[in-house]
Protein backbone atom coordinates (compact mmCIF):
# COMPACT_ATOMS: atom_id res chain seq x y z
CA UNK A 1 0.00 0.00 0.00
CA UNK A 2 1.33 3.30 -0.99
CA UNK A 3 0.88 6.18 2.04
CA UNK A 4 1.49 9.93 2.12
CA UNK A 5 2.65 12.98 4.58
CA UNK A 6 -0.36 13.95 6.20
CA UNK A 7 -0.03 17.56 5.09
CA UNK A 8 -0.43 17.16 1.19
CA UNK A 9 -3.89 15.59 2.59
CA UNK A 10 -4.56 18.88 4.87
CA UNK A 11 -3.31 20.81 2.04
CA UNK A 12 -5.49 19.66 -0.89
CA UNK A 13 -8.19 20.13 1.45
CA UNK A 14 -7.47 23.62 2.83
CA UNK A 15 -7.73 23.93 -1.27
CA UNK A 16 -11.65 22.98 -1.43
CA UNK A 17 -12.88 24.96 1.53
CA UNK A 18 -15.01 27.19 -1.23
CA UNK A 19 -16.40 23.65 -2.16
CA UNK A 20 -18.15 23.06 1.05
CA UNK A 21 -19.80 19.78 -0.08
CA UNK A 22 -17.19 18.20 -1.66
CA UNK A 23 -14.98 19.24 1.02
CA UNK A 24 -17.56 17.61 3.54
CA UNK A 25 -17.93 14.19 1.81
CA UNK A 26 -14.02 13.39 1.61
CA UNK A 27 -13.71 14.26 5.12
CA UNK A 28 -16.78 12.17 5.70
CA UNK A 29 -15.13 9.07 3.97
CA UNK A 30 -11.16 10.00 5.77
CA UNK A 31 -12.72 10.24 9.18
CA UNK A 32 -14.80 7.08 8.89
CA UNK A 33 -11.55 5.17 8.34
CA UNK A 34 -9.00 6.30 10.23
CA UNK A 35 -10.99 8.39 12.65
CA UNK A 36 -9.71 12.04 12.29
CA UNK A 37 -11.02 14.95 10.22
CA UNK A 38 -8.74 16.18 7.27
CA UNK A 39 -7.47 19.21 9.92
CA UNK A 40 -6.64 16.70 12.71
CA UNK A 41 -4.49 14.80 10.79
CA UNK A 42 -0.34 15.13 11.52
CA UNK A 43 1.66 16.67 9.33
CA UNK A 44 4.33 14.35 9.02
CA UNK A 45 1.93 10.91 9.88
CA UNK A 46 1.59 8.16 6.94
CA UNK A 47 -2.04 7.85 5.74
CA UNK A 48 -3.08 5.79 2.41
CA UNK A 49 -2.64 7.59 -0.47
CA UNK A 50 -6.51 6.59 -1.16
CA UNK A 51 -7.48 9.42 1.09
CA UNK A 52 -5.19 11.90 -0.63
CA UNK A 53 -6.74 11.19 -3.96
CA UNK A 54 -9.93 11.15 -3.05
CA UNK A 55 -9.61 14.40 -2.01
CA UNK A 56 -8.04 15.27 -5.08
CA UNK A 57 -10.66 14.06 -7.39
CA UNK A 58 -13.26 15.86 -5.17
CA UNK A 59 -11.25 18.96 -5.51
CA UNK A 60 -10.63 18.59 -9.33
CA UNK A 61 -14.68 17.55 -10.22
CA UNK A 62 -15.75 20.65 -7.58
CA UNK A 63 -13.16 23.44 -9.33
CA UNK A 64 -14.23 24.51 -12.70
CA UNK A 65 -11.06 24.98 -14.18
CA UNK A 66 -10.83 21.16 -13.45
CA UNK A 67 -7.33 19.14 -14.36
CA UNK A 68 -5.78 22.84 -14.08
CA UNK A 69 -6.94 22.22 -10.25
CA UNK A 70 -3.84 20.05 -10.10
CA UNK A 71 -1.54 22.28 -11.14
CA UNK A 72 -2.58 24.99 -8.73
CA UNK A 73 -2.64 22.63 -6.47
CA UNK A 74 1.32 21.47 -7.46
CA UNK A 75 2.11 24.95 -6.62
CA UNK A 76 0.98 25.10 -3.37
CA UNK A 77 3.09 22.00 -2.20
CA UNK A 78 6.38 23.28 -2.03
CA UNK A 79 5.30 26.73 -0.35
CA UNK A 80 3.38 24.58 2.16
CA UNK A 81 6.76 22.68 2.95
CA UNK A 82 8.46 25.52 3.56
CA UNK A 83 5.52 27.14 5.88
CA UNK A 84 5.34 23.81 7.85
CA UNK A 85 9.29 22.46 7.44
CA UNK A 86 11.28 25.22 6.05
CA UNK A 87 14.16 24.97 3.34
CA UNK A 88 17.95 23.62 3.98
CA UNK A 89 20.05 27.00 4.11
CA UNK A 90 21.32 26.56 0.64
CA UNK A 91 19.03 26.83 -1.61
CA UNK A 92 19.85 29.38 -4.46
CA UNK A 93 19.44 28.12 -8.10
CA UNK A 94 16.78 26.56 -9.87
CA UNK A 95 18.51 23.51 -9.66
CA UNK A 96 19.07 23.61 -5.79
CA UNK A 97 15.44 23.55 -5.55
CA UNK A 98 14.94 21.46 -8.05
CA UNK A 99 17.36 18.97 -6.14
CA UNK A 100 15.83 19.75 -3.03
CA UNK A 101 12.53 18.16 -4.82
CA UNK A 102 13.95 15.44 -5.49
CA UNK A 103 15.44 14.56 -2.06
CA UNK A 104 11.78 15.28 -0.68
CA UNK A 105 9.58 13.68 -2.98
CA UNK A 106 11.09 10.42 -1.39
CA UNK A 107 10.18 11.27 1.80
CA UNK A 108 6.34 12.49 1.32
CA UNK A 109 5.60 8.69 -0.02
CA UNK A 110 6.49 5.05 0.71
CA UNK A 111 5.21 2.18 -0.75
CA UNK A 112 5.79 -0.33 -3.47
CA UNK A 113 6.27 1.83 -6.47
CA UNK A 114 7.77 4.75 -5.05
CA UNK A 115 11.04 5.39 -6.77
CA UNK A 116 13.45 8.24 -6.55
CA UNK A 117 12.96 10.76 -9.51
CA UNK A 118 16.25 10.84 -12.17
CA UNK A 119 17.59 13.65 -13.90
CA UNK A 120 18.54 12.87 -17.09
CA UNK A 121 20.45 16.24 -17.21
CA UNK A 122 21.14 19.24 -15.44
CA UNK A 123 22.37 21.99 -16.07
CA UNK A 124 21.76 25.71 -15.84
CA UNK A 125 18.73 26.81 -17.50
CA UNK A 126 17.91 23.56 -18.42
CA UNK A 127 16.69 19.70 -16.13
CA UNK A 128 15.36 16.54 -17.58
CA UNK A 129 13.84 14.65 -15.28
CA UNK A 130 12.20 11.24 -15.63
CA UNK A 131 9.82 9.79 -12.62
CA UNK A 132 7.61 7.09 -11.86
CA UNK A 133 4.66 8.08 -10.03
CA UNK A 134 1.77 5.95 -9.71
CA UNK A 135 0.37 8.36 -6.73
CA UNK A 136 0.55 11.31 -8.11
CA UNK A 137 -1.17 12.90 -11.42
CA UNK A 138 1.00 14.86 -13.99
CA UNK A 139 -0.77 17.92 -14.14
CA UNK A 140 0.49 17.99 -9.95
CA UNK A 141 4.09 17.67 -11.00
CA UNK A 142 3.81 19.75 -13.53
CA UNK A 143 1.99 22.43 -10.64
CA UNK A 144 4.80 21.07 -8.37
CA UNK A 145 7.77 22.63 -10.69
CA UNK A 146 6.22 25.80 -11.15
CA UNK A 147 6.05 26.52 -8.13
CA UNK A 148 9.60 25.73 -7.56
CA UNK A 149 10.44 27.78 -10.10
CA UNK A 150 8.59 30.70 -8.47
CA UNK A 151 10.19 30.26 -5.27
CA UNK A 152 13.93 30.19 -7.25
CA UNK A 153 13.19 33.24 -8.26
CA UNK A 154 12.50 32.64 -11.91
CA UNK A 155 9.66 34.88 -13.80
CA UNK A 156 9.27 33.23 -16.64
CA UNK A 157 10.11 29.37 -16.83
CA UNK A 158 9.30 26.46 -19.32
CA UNK A 159 7.73 23.00 -17.96
CA UNK A 160 7.23 20.37 -20.80
CA UNK A 161 6.18 17.20 -20.53
CA UNK A 162 7.38 15.07 -23.66
CA UNK A 163 6.70 11.42 -22.42
CA UNK A 164 3.84 9.71 -19.93
CA UNK A 165 2.97 6.85 -17.96
CA UNK A 166 -0.46 7.20 -19.03
CA UNK A 167 0.37 7.47 -22.58
CA UNK A 168 1.85 4.34 -22.72
CA UNK A 169 5.73 5.31 -21.76
CA UNK A 170 7.24 3.73 -19.49
CA UNK A 171 7.67 7.30 -17.07
CA UNK A 172 7.15 10.43 -17.29
CA UNK A 173 9.54 13.38 -18.22
CA UNK A 174 9.33 16.96 -17.83
CA UNK A 175 11.47 19.38 -19.56
CA UNK A 176 12.05 22.48 -17.34
CA UNK A 177 13.38 25.62 -18.83
CA UNK A 178 14.61 28.82 -17.62
CA UNK A 179 16.59 31.52 -18.76
CA UNK A 180 19.98 31.20 -16.56
CA UNK A 181 22.15 33.98 -15.33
Amino acid sequence: MIKVRGKFITLVASLMVIYKDALKKADRQLFMETGKHWNELEPDGWYDVRHYNNFIRAYVESSASKENAMITFGKQIYPTVKKLDGFPAGLKTPIDYLEFEVETYINAFQGPGIKPRKFIRKEPGYVIIQTKMPEQDCKTLEGVYMGIMKLAGVAKGKIEQTRCLKRGDSFCEFHILWKAM
